[in-house]
């Protein structure tokens, strides 16, 4: 018996129509005589190993083409893969040589004492360690702070522990902006406790946000193929969604140092009040489903086209709105009104939240400030200090009248111009 064996890959059709992909092997058969008397052919499905494939291409391709820096190493901490976004961080533009360094090569020199003394002992002892550190840049020695998530990967097979990975954001930016404001409020009263607040506020509302993209990248890395579609989804909108917020602190803070250094200017344009109120309100009811903003035009008609800085009235009436829903009862009733007073709009916003106690009222407006009363309700006591300046830079005045547990209400009035 003789045998010439072909393989291939081809693709069957079943009886229901349905094609699949199989590994087929035709094997010949001959006789003492040397002569074909058959074939012999071994399909093998392939449909699961071609679905592991493209999961692994699709995992891939999320890996090398992620904003994180991620890194795979050995147990000795040697290099084994660093993805696009860490050889770009990093500074490296040789992918082969990244390979022959070691991850402490990339720490300062601050950072590889805690790595050696604390980072790596938890790792090894928890499997998982997160926090923040600094990076160095290969080229300039340039420091780069970032949160990370490190965590070990096991042997499938052993379950011993075969690699180190580590997920890292650059938190350059924070940082920068911690500096920005640490140095624009020195010359403010009471820096002390300013900077104190400031500090509480960055290190908790940053973080609980960047904790929550490292861990939910860390475990679409580590157990992408044993998720469902429905985690894998509540993952990605974990990451989406503290992204979002993220983006809106920082927008609060910048927005405030633009105002203490005086680059925030008023740029009126002419557009239709009674629209642009309304816009306000539909986006915020749609994101806040669960309250009822109620927008009350007061004797005005159904457009009132006039001159206002919309960028500066946007962040008056959003903070506002974003406030009264943030501190009322859930489902709760906000009530927005406007009406015209000569040539002023009177903006007036009720809720019927915990109110302000009397005591807070006079520095309700203060960077960083927040009542005694918020008890475990998240801000950063930027909102309404924006809301004051923006209405100033408006020309505007703002107050507020409040009573404990029975809600709040600010009027805000603005000048008006045009028709």
């Amino acid at each position: 018996l003789q045998q010439n064996i072909s393989d291939s890959e081809w693709t069957y059709i079943a009886k229901n129509g349905d094609r699949f992909p199989v590994h087929l092997s035709v094997a010949a058969m001959w006789d003492v005589d040397n002569q074909p008397i058959g074939f012999v052919g071994i399909a093998s499905d392939l449909r699961q190993q071609k679905q592991l494939e493209a999961e692994r291409e699709t995992l891939d391709f999320v890996v090398r083409n992620s904003t994180e820096l991620i890194v795979i190493a050995d147990l000795d901490q040697t290099i084994i893969f660093l993805n696009q976004a860490g050889q770009n961080l990093l500074g490296i533009d040789d992918e082969i040589a990244i390979k022959q360094t070691n991850l402490k090569e990339y720490l300062t020199p601050d950072s590889l004492t805690v790595w050696q003394t604390e980072i790596m002992p938890q790792v090894f002892h928890a499997r998982a360690w997160e926090g923040e550190f600094s990076l160095k840049h290969r080229q300039t020695g340039q420091e780069i702070p970032v949160t990370a998530s490190t965590f070990l990967l096991s042997d499938p097979e052993t379950h011993q522990p075969q690699n180190l990975v580590g997920i890292m954001h650059d938190i350059t930016h924070i940082k920068n902006a911690e500096k920005r404001i640490l140095t624009a409020l020195e010359s403010e009263r009471e820096l002390s406790e300013l900077r104190s607040r400031f500090i509480t506020m960055a290190s908790h509302e940053f973080r609980t946000p960047l904790s929550i993209i490292s861990s939910s990248t860390s475990i679409l890395e580590s157990y992408y193929q044993r998720l469902s579609d429905e985690k894998r989804q509540e993952h990605l909108e974990r990451v989406q969604n503290s992204v979002k917020h993220i983006t809106s602190l920082l927008d609060d803070v910048l927005t405030m140092n633009r105002a203490e250094a005086k680059r925030l200017h008023f740029q009126p344009q002419c557009q239709d009040l009674i629209l642009f109120c309304q816009t306000i309100r539909d986006d915020l009811q749609m994101s806040n489903g669960d309250y009822q903003i109620l927008f009350l035009p007061e004797n005005l008609p159904s457009s009132l086209t006039v001159d206002f800085d919309p960028k500066l009235l946007q962040q008056i009436l959003t903070n506002l709105l974003g406030n009264a829903i943030k501190y009322s009862p859930d489902p709760g009733t906000i009530e927005f009104h406007l009406r015209r007073d000569n040539d002023a709009a009177v903006f007036t916003i009720q809720d019927q939240g915990i109110g302000i106690p009397s005591e807070d009222l006079a520095r309700i407006f203060d960077n960083f400030h927040r009542s005694h009363n918020v008890g475990n309700i998240q801000g950063t006591g930027l909102g309404l200090a924006i809301a004051k300046k923006c209405t100033e830079l408006h020309g505007g005045t703002i107050q507020v009248t409040s009573k404990l547990g029975q809600g709040s209400c600010f009027t805000v009035r603005l000048p008006l111009w045009g028709n």
